[in-house]
């Protein structure tokens, strides 16, 4: 059985938080008006997300995470990041938590890295086997998260 997909998990990531606040809200952390703070990294991690999405379209390649790749994507976001689709997940799931307001979300926040990471190991071996040397190089100068 095939397991879900990033932006499946990240969309159970965003549902659990809210089930969290709802079920379980634990300690406020954030008070409001202080919450709308929150969009900020939303909009940092949407910005992120599209620019990086914008660069693999230029590039002629797949967003898909299990697609076949036709191009090592090294600029834009790339040069900075190895995965800035999933690093644009950490803010706005930062950003939901706030504006939440509330303890109990920020442990998925944590989690989430974690998981994203089980998905990166694969898509980087697809990447390996695809570009070879291309992409141990490109491994070697850029990091995987920041």
């Amino acid at each position: 059985m095939r397991s879900p997909s990033p932006p499946a998990w990240f969309l159970a990531a965003l549902v659990a938080m809210q089930g969290l606040e709802a079920l379980a809200p634990g300690p406020q952390l954030v008070g409001k008006p202080w919450r709308l703070l929150g969009l900020l990294p939303i909009g940092a991690g949407i910005a992120l997300h599209a620019w990086a999405s914008r660069t693999f379209v230029r590039a002629g390649t797949t967003i898909e995470p299990e697609g076949r790749p036709a191009a090592l994507v090294r600029e834009g976001p790339y040069a900075l990041t190895r995965n800035p689709m999933y690093l644009a997940g950490v803010p706005i799931l930062l950003g939901w938590a706030v504006l939440l307001g509330v303890a109990t979300p920020f442990p998925i926040l944590l989690g989430y890295p974690l998981l994203a990471s089980r998905w990166i190991a694969r898509e980087e071996a697809t990447l390996e086997r695809r570009f070879g040397a291309e992409w141990a190089g490109y491994a070697d100068a850029v990091r995987r998260w920041v």
